[in-house]
């Protein structure tokens, strides 16, 4: 099939390929668009790989492959950059173990369940984020995926 439209010429193309070229063309121009935007309102230090906005701009150049890079790197980026803020290391790169807290007269680590967690979003729950603004972090966190 590739070498019957080698030797096509242009004008001897059916209307139904006509369209489907016009359908590839203008997704390849829209990720372009959608890619260059993202890129361009990305802050620095949000795009992945450590590359240069020049560079991820010329990147998406590519059709197809290059806006879809972009945003299949962009969303892995982002995964792991809110992971980490989840679980913050220590200097020497070990993740610190969860520290327990004193809530309502009773002793809880770090790694709630959901209904404990709910539990802490009470005045307990405004104590421990006002004494330990870590601790804050970590319920803000665990609040937001089980709440």
């Amino acid at each position: 099939m590739l070498v019957f439209m080698v030797n096509t010429t242009i004008p001897d193309l059916s209307p139904a390929v006509w369209v489907g070229l016009g359908i590839l063309a203008a997704v390849s121009l829209g990720l372009l668009v959608a890619a260059v935007i993202a890129v361009i309102r990305t802050p620095e230090d949000g795009l992945p790989e450590e590359l240069s906005r020049v560079a991820w701009i010329l990147i998406c150049l590519v059709q197809f492959a290059g806006p879809i890079a972009f945003f299949v790197l962009r969303a892995r980026h982002r995964r792991e950059a809110s992971r980490d803020e989840a679980m913050p290391e220590q200097l020497d790169g070990s993740i610190e173990p969860p520290v327990p807290v004193q809530m309502e007269g009773k002793e809880r680590s770090g790694t709630d369940t959901q209904a404990q967690v709910s539990d802490s979003q009470g005045k307990a729950g405004s104590q421990i984020r006002r004494e330990n603004g870590r601790q804050d972090n970590r319920l803000d966190i665990i609040g937001k995926l089980y709440g």
